[in-house]
């Protein structure tokens, strides 16, 4: 079994395609105030990355990512006016664009089917109340 060695400890989430075995790792760094967020593509041998994708800034890393059924693109989540929906980014152009259109609420994690014909989806809403506490005299 080959090892992969990541380049640096910023390195979070990782996918790996089911069919081809590429590994795709989620790597950010800060340039000028701007946190620059890229997914790297590696063979499964390891090596030099084949293919760097940034990520655009509304993407949430914490969520992680997975790769399309196909392969040919990956999925993550991006927050965009506070509303949470799943988009795509190409692998061979590098264009984004969204694979659900939820117009409310924050999607809280996803992933595909084994045999990649349906999408899981868990949702919800954050709330909060605010309760004050004083001494009555």
């Amino acid at each position: 079994v080959p090892l992969v060695v990541f380049p640096d400890a910023m390195t979070v989430n990782i996918a790996i395609g089911r069919k081809s075995g590429r590994i795709a790792y989620f790597q950010r760094s800060q340039v000028e105030n701007r946190w620059i967020r890229k997914i790297f593509i590696t063979s499964p041998e390891g090596g030099e990355p084949l293919k760097t994708l940034e990520l655009p800034p509304s993407e949430m890393e914490e969520a992680g990512f997975h790769w399309m059924p196909d392969e040919q693109a990956l999925a993550f989540r991006d927050s965009r006016q506070g509303i949470t929906n799943v988009w795509t980014i190409s692998v061979d152009t590098g264009e984004v664009k969204p694979l659900t259109n939820f117009t409310s609420g924050q999607n809280l994690g996803f992933d595909f089917s084994w045999d990649g014909q349906q999408m899981l989806i868990s949702r919800g809403l954050f709330t909060s109340e605010a309760v004050i506490i004083s001494r009555a005299e």
